[in-house]
């Protein structure tokens, strides 16, 4: 029998060894990759706040200064756990990407808040009743209008919310917090994310507080007959059309008055310039804040979109 060790017979050995060896150490890179898919932390859509604009002027600092407050003096709970912003940039006929970005973000709730043109000033074609061509003006609101919640169905959603969820009552809060505590270890129990952060049933009591509290402003805001800051759409149901309150109408809310403390209107936040009309300072009309239709995608971060256009409006008015 041959067992001589040649310099042939120890290349194939080798070459036999080093590949059992890549194969076990890309079974064990599979390997953990699943295991820290299963049990990491990982954030759901809801758990990343994400305001984007087009078409306007968003001024970051401003922005970023209401994004990154916390606790008492925040607009935010303990749900978002990161904040982003993004400019889809100005309006051009020839610009295919925004569409694109808007359509693939919108349709996994990436979106939350978008600040947008609300000017008729979108020249497209259409077909007019005679079978005519025919040139007409748009607004973005117009155009995506249909991805935006109705303000007073999201108030009304948040108010049955901390009700279900929290024990709360026409009356307000409960005398216990007994509710709001089950409901978090409900959560806790559902997602990993919540098993690998340092959070508490009173932050849940907090935020079901803030998100009632909101909920109730909006409403109170909504049935003032007098108060016209709004944005609307136009809705068609059954044949019959409607106009729907779908956002703030930042031009509007610089009517009502600066916030009394800091001297801010909606014009400190964002501002707006009109396609083809000089350069100059941009002014809060003609901007419209919506919030996007997310519920089925976020069913519990769709409330901090309420408690964001909610502290827009305090933060850059003179309305508490």
């Amino acid at each position: 029998m041959d067992n001589r060790i040649t310099k042939s017979r120890l290349k194939i050995l080798l070459s036999y060894d080093l590949i059992k060896l890549f194969a076990l150490i890309l079974a064990g890179v599979v390997l953990w990759s699943l295991l820290f898919t299963i049990f990491g932390a990982s954030l759901s859509e809801g758990q990343s706040f994400n305001v984007y604009w087009y078409n306007v002027n968003v001024y970051e600092n401003e922005l970023q200064e209401m994004l990154d407050a916390d606790g008492e003096g925040g607009f935010k709970t303990y749900e978002t756990y990161e904040t982003t912003t993004y400019n889809f940039g100005m309006y051009s006929p020839s610009n295919t990407t925004m569409p694109q970005q808007f359509a693939a973000w919108s349709s996994v709730g990436q979106l939350d808040i978008l600040f947008l043109s609300g000017a008729a000033d979108i020249e497209e074609t259409e077909q007019n009743e005679n079978g005519e061509t025919v040139t007409v003006k748009r607004s973005l609101v117009d155009n995506y209008g249909d991805h935006f919640i109705a303000l007073s169905g999201l108030a009304e959603s948040a108010v049955r919310y901390c009700k279900d969820n929290g024990g709360y009552t026409v009356d307000g809060k409960p005398q216990t917090d007994d509710k709001a505590k089950q409901f978090f270890h409900s959560r806790q129990r559902k997602s990993n994310f919540y098993r690998h952060e340092i959070f508490t049933e009173d932050m849940e009591v907090e935020r079901l507080e803030k998100i009632w509290n909101a909920a109730k402003k909006l409403d109170k805001w909504l049935n003032d007959e007098t108060l016209d800051i709004w944005a609307t759409k136009t809705v068609t149901v059954g044949g019959v059309s409607e106009e729907v309150i779908c956002g703030i109408d930042m031009g509007k809310l610089e009517k009502v008055g600066a916030n009394a403390q800091t001297g801010k209107t909606s014009s400190s936040l964002c501002g707006y310039n009109a396609a083809l009309k000089e350069e100059g300072e941009s002014v809060a009309e003609g901007v419209v804040l919506a919030v996007m239709d997310n519920k089925s995608k976020q069913p519990h971060g769709i409330y901090e979109s309420l408690l964001f256009v909610v502290a827009v409006v305090e933060n850059y008015s003179s309305l508490s």
